[in-house]
């Protein structure tokens, strides 16, 4: 059956996430939450993501498949060793998307994306600046709205994405659809919304 499936698809992504580290500390996140309560760390070596990157192509070889990363965490930038694993995927010819937060997106480092083969960078807008700041980080939606011309510069497509959270709370705050007309005037290249309450 999973032989079937396979033969359906054009291309598999696999979502890695490559560290816990992360500038915000959303309210519905559970990544955060347990790295702060256990303790847990997710800092893999060179030697590790090679392994995973070899094993996830030759299974997609297997399946006759086109392999496809979608790199995450927390925030795939602070990850130490990140310019090197996506070095690694660059030399396998393979392209990329990065769902990360938009703090550390700069010129320079949009570039090197760029040149790395990265497709699209992900980021989220839970609301208008009142809600999505609530949720995630004061000032993050200021910095999200900055982000997108510096990845549209570099000729990366910018994605945003829209939890939608089940609380009280939010229903109080502007509806999904002012989010949707915000990324249509601010040249997004994709926007959807993720209904599971999660990261």
């Amino acid at each position: 059956m999973i032989e079937r499936m396979f033969k359906m698809l054009r291309s598999f992504g696999l979502q890695w996430h490559l560290t816990n580290e992360c500038d915000q500390r959303c309210q519905h996140c559970y990544i955060w939450q347990k790295h702060e309560k256990e303790g847990l760390q997710s800092t893999p070596t060179i030697k590790q993501c090679q392994f995973v990157i070899d094993d996830f192509i030759s299974f997609c070889n297997e399946m006759g498949v086109a392999p496809y990363f979608s790199i995450t965490g927390g925030d795939p930038l602070l990850y130490s060793l990140i310019w090197d694993v996506l070095d690694l995927i660059h030399r396998k010819g393979i392209g990329f998307t990065i769902l990360g937060n938009p703090f550390h997106l700069t010129s320079e480092k949009t570039e090197r994306l760029r040149n790395l083969g990265c497709v699209s960078y992900q980021m989220s807008i839970d609301g208008l600046e009142k809600t999505h700041d609530y949720l995630r980080k004061p000032g993050s939606f200021r910095a999200t709205l900055s982000a997108l011309p510096i990845l549209h510069k570099a000729g990366i497509r910018s994605m945003i994405m829209s939890t939608a959270i089940i609380a009280a709370v939010v229903m109080r705050f502007l509806p999904a659809q002012q989010v949707i007309f915000l990324t249509r005037t601010r040249n997004v290249g994709d926007a959807d919304l993720n209904s599971d309450g999660t990261k």
